[in-house]
């Protein structure tokens, strides 16, 4: 059986391949899974909260892994792709990584910027483990 799917990027159809159709329910498991136990990411001690803070932080960790990276030498930060443009235009591309979902096979729109963390100015109320919240980013000169 043969599927395809519409890509939300641009409007196109996509050729799913059988490694896809796998994929794609494996991502459903481990979504139901991750449903099950499911609360806010860096919202406390709550033992669900830490439970998705544990996944999402796992998920960071995946994406730095599988591009081959150092992980004390990258942070990576979920993207729009309106929010990858504006970072992307503020570093230096040696200092980060795009990783897209559609890289690995799964048209879902999803974007990772894997950025070198020497190359980041962080605002001192961020977390120091989650950099998807405020950050201000300077042009390095």
């Amino acid at each position: 059986m043969s599927y395809s799917f519409r890509s939300l990027q641009n409007n196109t159809t996509v050729p799913a391949m059988a490694d896809n159709c796998g994929a794609f329910e494996e991502l459903e498991r481990g979504v139901c899974a991750a449903l099950e136990t499911y609360s806010n990411v860096h919202r406390g001690t709550a033992h669900y909260s830490m439970v998705s803070t544990e996944l999402f932080e796992r998920a960071r960790d995946i994406i730095i892994e599988y591009l081959g990276l150092k992980k004390n030498e990258y942070v990576v930060v979920y993207c729009t792709g309106r929010g990858l443009e504006v970072l992307e235009t503020q570093l230096k591309s040696n200092n980060y990584h795009i990783l897209s979902s559609r890289d690995i096979g799964l048209p879902l729109g999803l974007r990772a910027l894997v950025i070198r963390k020497n190359a980041l100015q962080v605002d001192e109320c961020s977390s120091s483990r989650s950099y998807s919240g405020e950050f201000r980013s300077r042009k390095r000169r």
